[in-house]
C-alpha cells in the first residue's frame, strides 16, 4: 500500500484489510512523505497488529513508493491497495482462490463500487473490463485494464514483467500490457471493494491530470506496439518522467514526448492522445479547454479520421446540456462537412425520450 496525505480515510481502509476472511498476510505500507496525520494513525494501528509494517520515504511519487515497498515482499502473491479505498471482507480469499484455480492467470482484480468523499455509493453503468479486446494500435489504444485498487498478482510473474516503471499515472496499464505477454488477466465479476472518488484522486482530477493520462496511457501503448514488433522498448526513466511532468502546457508535454518517437509513432501518438482526452470528456464530465481544443484541431488536420471521435464528443456535450460548448468545440476543431454530420447525428440521436434538441449550426 502506498499512501500520501490520506488521514481522513486511512483508518477505515486499514480496518477493511484487518477484517479480511483470509488472515495470513503482511501489510506493507509506504508513506510517500505525508504531511498530515496519516503516518501517526498507521503507527498506532500497527502497534496492535504485527502484520502491519510501516515505512516512510521523502515524497517521490506513487511508483517510487510502490517499488520501495515491493523490495520487502517475499510471499508468492502480491495484492495492491491505496490508502483511501475499501476492500470487502472476502476480497483476498476470493482472489487467491481464483489464482489457484486458474494457473494461466497472472493477475486478477474484480469489479469495484464507486464511493464519494463521505463513503456514499456513486451510481454508474456497469463496466465489464473486456481485457481480451485490448488493442495497442487502435485510436485511442484499447487498454487491457483491470481495476488496480483490487489487484492481486503472482509475484514471480510481476517481477518477470519488470514491475512498475516510472510513469506518473497509468503505471498500472503499462504493467498490464507487459503481464499480458506472460498470461491471462482475470476479473471477478462482482464488486470486492470500493474505489473512492474525491478532489485529490486521479479519477476526478483536473485538466492537467486528464492531459497527463492522455499522454502516458498512449506512450505505454506505443511501448506495447514496439514489443509486438520486436523493437526496443521505450525506457521509462525517472528523469524522462520528471522532465515531461515539468512542462507547463499540454502542447509542450506532447512535443517533448514526441522526441523519443519515430515519425510514424508521432503521427499515431498525436491522433491517439487527442482521441483519449475526448474519451475522458465523455467518461468524466469535463468540458474541453482552449488548449485541448487546439491540440484536437492539430490532430484533426493531420488525421481527419478522428472526426468520428470529435462528432461523438460534441453529441455527448450537447446531450448534457452544454449546447454552446458543443457547437464551439466542433466549430474550432473540424470543418463544415463535419458540422453537417454532427447536426445529423444530434437530430437522429435518441438522447432522451423527453428532450427535444434544437441546434443552430452556423455554416
Amino acid at each position: 500500500m502506498s499512501v500520501y496525505n490520506c488521514d481522513r480515510y486511512i483508518l477505515e481502509t486499514l480496518i477493511s484489510i484487518q477484517n479480511q476472511t483470509f488472515t495470513d498476510y503482511r501489510l506493507l505500507i509506504v508513506d510517500d512523505g505525508s504531511v498530515d496525520r496519516t503516518g501517526e494513525i498507521i503507527r498506532q494501528v500497527a502497534e496492535t497488529d504485527n502484520r502491519i509494517q510501516y515505512y516512510r520515504q521523502d515524497n517521490a511519487g506513487i511508483v517510487a513508493a510502490l517499488n520501495h515497498g515491493l523490495q520487502y515482499c517475499s510471499a508468492p502473491f502480491i495484492a495492491r491497495h491505496d490508502g483511501d479505498d475499501i476492500s470487502y471482507p472476502e476480497r483476498f480469499e476470493r482472489e487467491l482462490a481464483y489464482l489457484q484455480k486458474n494457473p494461466d492467470c497472472v493477475a486478477v482484480s474484480s469489479y469495484v463500487d464507486l464511493i464519494d468523499e463521505q463513503g456514499k455509493r456513486i451510481e454508474r453503468a456497469l463496466y465489464t473490463y473486456p481485457t481480451e479486446d485490448a488493442d495497442a494500435f487502435s485510436i485511442p489504444a484499447r487498454e487491457p485494464y483491470i481495476p488496480q485498487p483490487m489487484l492481486m498478482m503472482r509475484a514471480k510473474t510481476f517481477i518477470e514483467a519488470g514491475g512498475y516503471r516510472y510513469l506518473p499515472c497509468c503505471e498500472d496499464t503499462d504493467l498490464y500490457w507487459r503481464l499480458k505477454h506472460l498470461g491471462h488477466l482475470g476479473v471477478i465479476p462482482t464488486p470486492l471493494g470500493s474505489y473512492r472518488i474525491h478532489p485529490n484522486s486521479t479519477t476526478s482530477g483536473s485538466h492537467k491530470k486528464l492531459q497527463s493520462i492522455a499522454i502516458w496511457s498512449q506512450l505505454s501503448a506505443i511501448s506495447e506496439q514496439r514489443r509486438q514488433a520486436g523493437h526496443d522498448d521505450i525506457r521509462f526513466s525517472c528523469e524522462f518522467m520528471s522532465i515531461l511532468e515539468r512542462e507547463d502546457t499540454f502542447n509542450e508535454s506532447l512535443h517533448h514526448a514526441e522526441r523519443i518517437l519515430s515519425p510514424s509513432e508521432k503521427r499515431w501518438f498525436l491522433s491517439s492522445a487527442a482521441a483519449k482526452i475526448m474519451e475522458m470528456y465523455k467518461a468524466r464530465f469535463f468540458l474541453p479547454n482552449i488548449e485541448e481544443i487546439s491540440i484536437i484541431k492539430q490532430a484533426f488536420d493531420a488525421d481527419p479520421n478522428i472526426k468520428e471521435h470529435i462528432i461523438a464528443t460534441a453529441v455527448i456535450l450537447n446531450s448534457r446540456g452544454h449546447i454552446e460548448e458543443s457547437k464551439k468545440f466542433i466549430k474550432h476543431t473540424t470543418n463544415y462537412i463535419t458540422y453537417i454530420k454532427y447536426k445529423t447525428r444530434v437530430l437522429k440521436n435518441n438522447i432522451t425520450s423527453s428532450t427535444t434538441i434544437k441546434l443552430n449550426i452556423e455554416k
